[in-house]
């Protein structure tokens, strides 16, 4: 079973690449592709909800084939109201769920316990911490990117 969502006219649709003609996608579909596929990579931002993956956020993945984000480096962050329960959430249940879609995850992640009162009111970090990790998750996408683009200009992609 895939996932479902509702598109422009209210109508439940189907996953862009279940789409037999996908200029019958909705017009987000195709432009929220577009863009995936242009990115030479992504930093997922989530909250840890209840100790498992936002549905909305999977859902929202899914709505795309995974051929949009194969060879694309990943980098996550993750905040909580408390506690996060990094081990549980990154490692045995987001992790895993990238790759499937064809993401290389970074192995740095920025965590953000207690998020609350970490930014101010223009969303700027007031937290060094919160700053130094993630200036390393944007190093490393950059690393990643740049590794990844060059291996694929010099030998294409993998068949």
């Amino acid at each position: 079973m895939h996932p479902l969502t509702l598109g422009s006219n209210g109508h439940v649709s189907q996953p862009l690449h279940f789409y037999k003609d996908q200029s019958q996608a909705p017009e987000w579909m195709i432009k929220t592709n577009a863009k995936i596929q242009a990115a030479n990579g992504l930093i997922i931002v989530t909250p840890e909800y209840n100790c498992m993956l936002p549905p909305g956020l999977t859902s929202m993945m899914d709505q795309f084939p995974p051929a949009s984000y194969r060879y694309k480096p990943c980098g996550i962050v993750c905040y909580s109201m408390g506690e996060v329960h990094l081990v549980d959430y990154e490692q045995l249940l987001f992790r895993p769920f990238l790759s499937e879609l064809g993401l290389v995850t970074t192995p740095q992640v920025c965590v953000i316990p207690h998020v609350q009162g970490k930014f101010n009111d223009e969303g700027e970090c007031q937290d060094e911490r919160v700053k130094k990790n993630m200036e390393k998750v944007i190093d490393e996408i950059q690393w990643y990117g740049s590794a990844i683009m060059d291996k694929i200009k010099a030998d294409g992609l993998p068949s």
